[in-house]
């Protein structure tokens, strides 16, 4: 390769391309593609530095000894150089022949309109679509058929849930940033590390829990997983649980910091769809998915809970902790939402609740304890229904 030429200027182009280059077209110039490492483009080429801007953290690099001419958008090419920022290729330089440049520009400038306009005028057009759908499919049946009125009433509506929803994201981005940029969620991690040492594992997954939520906020499942991972697996093995556990315990409260204020996307998504107060959304959310916090603490220390991890359990071991912590599961969502065969007292609930971890304990005498106290609320909830039924018929 004719290695005699002048070293672009690379400041204005690294820092479009070392953004991560996620709409930009191409990608792949040859065999080396954006994001590729030094390292990676060393196997193919011999890399020598020819330029470097340490402000910018910019480095050129001259290519050859390798592939010289390969294919490009249908003209001969060959790459001269590769530009680093941040140890990854951030910009591709390649040696045409000039009466081609015209040609190459208008083929990139096709390509780069297919990036975001393109993604954009798709969900665009299925949002439109779906619309027209609906509409024709509530024509099926006389009483959902939408009217013009009905059509105006429902686009004011959708606007008006469009406008809170919004709100709430605005104020999460906030929040997220302020978590991102501080770096609060990765010292976090360093600060249950420094107070755990190897301690309680239930001290350790309470911290981890709280993590979760944290570095969950606004995250996908399982983004909030890899994010949270990182950081927590290693201290609740070190604290002394299975590794299978700890991933399952991070991913759990990963998954569940969507419903967990402040930033509780899915309740707050919700609200918007049921035109109820985001806060009151966020709590109930909570309340309802209250045994999913719970659970996990149960088979950090004691794998029987889950089938297959335990290798000293048996399958009717597995079997029986499974049912008792059903058993233990229904007593705590009684106790929540006061009412098994009738409304709950005060006492009742009280006691439903607190006999609600014996059962998700495993282990004979909690599973007594726990089964006496549902058994006595049963009972007791019985004899006062067949008492007032008795009295309403004989009055």
């Amino acid at each position: 390769m004719n290695m005699d030429f002048d070293i672009p200027d690379i400041s204005e182009n690294a820092g479009k391309a070392a953004g991560g280059g996620k709409h930009r077209k191409p990608r792949r110039a040859g065999k080396i593609r954006l994001g590729d490492s030094l390292r990676s483009i060393s196997r193919e080429y011999t890399a020598t530095r020819e330029r470097m801007d340490e402000d910018k953290h910019i480095e050129f690099y001259s290519l050859s000894e390798g592939q010289e001419h390969f294919p490009f958008y249908g003209m001969e090419v060959s790459i001269i150089g590769v530009c680093i920022r941040n140890k990854k290729t951030a910009a591709i330089y390649m040696e045409l022949p000039l009466n081609k440049r015209e040609d190459l520009i208008k083929k990139l400038s096709a390509s780069e309109g297919e990036g975001e306009e393109t993604q954009a005028m798709t969900i665009f057009s299925d949002t439109v679509i779906s619309i027209f759908v609906t509409i024709g499919a509530s024509w099926l049946r006389k009483d959902t058929r939408m009217t013009p009125d009905k059509i105006l009433a429902a686009v004011v509506e959708g606007s008006k849930s469009a406008i809170s929803v919004g709100v709430c994201c605005v104020i999460i981005g906030v929040i997220i940033g302020t978590v991102t940029l501080t770096s609060l969620g990765l010292n976090m991690g360093y600060l249950i590390l420094s107070v755990v040492n190897g301690g309680s594992i239930y001290l350790a997954g309470f911290l981890v829990m709280i993590m979760s939520a944290i570095l969950g906020m606004g995250v996908p499942g399982v983004a909030a997983y890899v994010i949270v991972q990182a950081v927590a697996v290693p201290v609740l093995i070190k604290a002394g649980a299975m590794p299978l556990i700890a991933h399952l315990f991070c991913l759990i409260y990963a998954c569940l910091s969507n419903i967990t204020p402040p930033v509780a996307m899915s309740a707050y998504v919700a609200s918007g769809i049921a035109d109820s107060d985001q806060t009151k959304t966020g709590l109930w959310a909570v309340r309802l998915g209250l045994i999913g916090f719970i659970i996990p603490f149960f088979f950090l220390d004691n794998p029987v809970l889950l089938i297959g991890v335990s290798k000293t359990a048996t399958l009717f071991d597995t079997g029986w902790a499974v049912f008792t912590a059903m058993v233990g599961t229904f007593a705590l969502v009684a106790g929540l939402e006061g009412w098994i065969l009738r409304r709950c007292t005060l006492v009742e609930r009280i006691i439903l609740i607190a006999s609600s971890p014996f059962l998700l304990l495993p282990g004979v005498l909690t599973d007594a304890a726990g089964a006496a106290g549902i058994a006595a609320v049963c009972i007791y909830q019985w004899m006062r229904r067949n008492k007032e039924k008795k009295e309403i018929e004989a009055a």
